[in-house]
């Protein structure tokens, strides 16, 4: 155990969330913030730890726990699923429907609205999802060199060979947006379904790699090697998880349910646990994991068998950030809300919020802290604030409209030809029934579709994967 002058040394865990993340990043990020802090002394640079600094007096340790590069990369290449996305829509009323949450968790009146509200919802991301598309396709270099490396002649026959295959190109090309979602909200799902062991209905799994699909244990293995390092190196764990990463966290030191496995725990590995005494989550979706994946969530820790001081930081105008409101088993959950970035930085701006380092700090055991902004850093902010509050709709609205130009296109281009031939003398009344009417329904069709499409997917895949409980809990 190290320490100096009789002074304890506080380990920190730090575990990061989505996306493309190099070692050292989140220690890095977090340094930044501390720096900030009056009386602290941070090295100007971190690897991937431990980093040894020193916060208002008190001496810490950084441990990260990195698990990006296990889901990222070429062995993430499509693995995204856009049906399973909106197939996810009707999981809150499927898991109530298998009593696959407790009694009461949550009321009707929520599951219903959601279910109303949430398939509605991935039909419309459908539309910024064709605009941004469209955009992607237009100035992605990549996919511009796709398309113009079809051409192969100049002969008639070759025009409209060459037109069908950028065609073809144009429908299946992979674009940088595609590249994001599969590391960004495809971590989400990946993660999921490794921890959850999902099994995909129609076999999508035999295109998911195989360290895609046991990914979960890999991290959950990096997480305990970082937990007992520290433990055999500090008096006192504290944890903190961004994004994903809470849900990383969460398993680590309270276990997952999976399947009929009943192993023992390791006792290095219980004594490490209980040297964690603060757990601080930003930016954190459990509550919504534990809506959609209920499977994810162990129950099985019976109330009062340890406690923990939990604290919860929600940016107001994060999307992905949630109030904790089953998770008290282990202690309360204190919820701070915080107002930091906008819409597009919202969710990555908590480790140099003041509220946030006040409340760590005074976890390390430090004195009152003044972090009080200058008039510059205040004016910065809020210019930010503002500037992406205005930003974000804009751009969204721009790239719905443009995804809604390619449905309205989809929708009556066809009735339009049609009507073509009844517009002469022959049937002049037709026309505009076609062109207005079948129009209108064919729309209609086609959002049916999409939802019907939806529900029978979510049924299949609820039905082999999550509405299943496990009979006995394996610990993580």
């Amino acid at each position: 155990m190290d320490s100096v002058a009789g002074q304890a040394v506080k380990g920190v865990l730090i575990v990061h969330g989505v996306g493309a993340q190099a070692p050292g990043d989140s220690i890095h990020k977090l340094l930044n913030g501390l720096a900030l802090v009056p009386g602290s002394k941070v090295p100007p640079a971190a690897g991937p730890g431990p980093v040894a600094a020193e916060v208002a007096g008190i001496r810490v340790r950084l441990y990260e726990v990195h698990w990006a590069d296990l889901l990222q990369g070429e062995s993430t290449r499509d693995t995204f699923s856009a049906r399973e996305f909106q197939a996810a829509a009707w999981f809150p009323w499927l898991n109530r429907r298998h009593k696959a949450n407790p009694p009461g968790k949550y009321s009707l009146g929520t599951t219903l609205g959601w279910t109303l509200v949430l398939p509605v919802l991935s039909i419309a991301l459908a539309l910024p999802y064709y605009g941004a598309r469209l955009l992607a396709q237009i100035f992605d270099k990549r996919a511009i060199g796709q398309r113009h490396g079809k051409a192969d002649a100049t002969s008639l026959r070759a025009f409209w060979r060459n037109a069908r295959a950028t065609a073809d190109t144009a429908a299946h090309q992979r674009t940088v947006l595609e590249d994001t979602i599969d590391e960004y909200v495809g971590d989400v799902f990946n993660y999921v379904n490794s921890a959850g062991q999902a099994r995909y209905p129609d076999g999508r799994e035999k295109n998911v790699p195989q360290s895609v699909q046991s990914a979960y244990e890999v991290i959950a293995q990096r997480f305990r090697t970082q937990l007992l390092t520290a433990a055999a190196e500090c008096d006192e764990l504290h944890v903190l998880a961004h994004s994903l990463g809470t849900v990383v966290s969460y398993h680590g030191l309270f276990g997952l349910r999976r399947g009929d496995a009943d192993t023992l725990e390791d006792p290095a590995l219980q004594a490490a646990r209980k040297k964690v005494s603060r757990l601080y989550t930003i930016g954190s979706p459990l509550e919504k994991i534990s809506f959609f994946w209920p499977k994810l969530i162990n129950p099985e820790v019976s109330p009062g068998s340890r406690t923990l001081h939990w604290e919860n930081f929600v940016s107001w105008l994060d999307p992905v950030a949630g109030v904790l409101r089953h998770f008290n088993q282990w202690g309360e959950v204190h919820n701070h809300h915080l107002l930091g970035g906008g819409f597009i930085t919202g969710h990555v701006v908590y480790e140099k919020h003041p509220k946030f380092l006040q409340r760590f700090v005074s976890g390390l055991g430090a004195g009152p802290v003044n972090l009080e902004r200058t008039t510059w850093q205040r004016i910065r902010n809020w210019a930010m604030l503002l500037g992406e509050t205005l930003l974000a709709p804009v751009s969204l609205l721009l790239i719905t409209l443009a995804g809604a130009a390619i449905w309205l296109l989809a929708v009556f281009l066809l009735p339009w030809l049609v009507s073509l031939l009844f517009r002469p003398e022959f049937m002049p009344q037709v026309a505009p029934v076609i062109f207005d009417r079948i129009g209108i329904g064919f729309g209609i069709m086609m959002t049916l579709v999409f939802l019907i499409n939806s529900r029978m997917y979510a049924r299949q895949l609820h039905r082999a994967a999550w509405s299943r409980r496990p009979d006995s809990q394996s610990n993580s």
